[in-house]
């Protein structure tokens, strides 16, 4: 019971991690904006580059990112299962997403992502990203491709791969080992694709 419980707060935390809007707080620090009251009011790194410049929204970008590794990583510290640690994944981006603390609006949850995967899934991740850069840096002036946007396509296959990585390396252990990472699972190769649900839902 002890576990379940420090699982169900840990949860709980990381969902209010993830609701800490910094794309919210660096606008209205550094710009004076109201990042809810511009634009298409999603909050999130990609946004606050367009509207803060590229310094702000990279830092607001790196805010989020680790707050998305943080909020597995303090779990793994504390030895929480496998299961409690990929709930709080999803915790921290659904609350990027949907944030409690500001009528549950907020970004896609990317870079928060990015962060999650990176303390989980780095070699597998890495894999996926370097698979898709080539092919999206020739496409990259192309908005849409077949009617999707390009960004969602190239964080769908990045996610796709992901998973596919992280079951091969289950199996076969051909990638190498991370010295924080946990041994690879069939868990772990859900979550990218529970990732990119949350991610797909939010631009709906």
């Amino acid at each position: 019971m002890d576990i379940v419980i420090k699982s169900a707060v840990a949860v709980i935390l990381a969902y209010l991690l993830g609701s800490i809007s910094w794309a919210l707080i660096v606008g209205r620090l550094a710009r004076g904006i109201d990042m809810t009251e511009v634009g298409d009011g999603r909050i999130g790194a990609a946004f606050s580059i367009r509207k803060l410049g590229f310094g702000w929204g990279l830092t607001v970008g790196v805010l989020d990112f680790v707050k998305g590794a943080v909020a597995v990583g303090i779990p793994m510290v504390l030895g929480l299962p496998i299961i409690p640690i990929l709930l709080c994944g999803l915790a921290v981006v659904a609350g990027h997403n949907w944030s409690v603390f500001f009528g549950f609006r907020g970004g896609r949850g990317a870079a928060s992502t990015f962060g999650l995967l990176v303390i989980l899934a780095l070699p597998a991740l890495l894999m996926g990203c370097l698979i898709v850069a080539l092919p999206f840096y020739f496409t990259r002036g192309i908005m849409y491709i077949r009617g999707m946007l390009r960004t969602t396509l190239m964080f769908a296959v990045i996610m796709a791969l992901t998973s596919i990585f992280v079951l091969i390396d289950a199996a076969s252990g051909f990638l190498p080992d991370v010295p924080w990472m946990q041994e690879p699972s069939v868990w772990v190769a859900a979550l990218p694709l529970a990732l990119l649900a949350l991610n797909v839902a939010k631009r709906s």
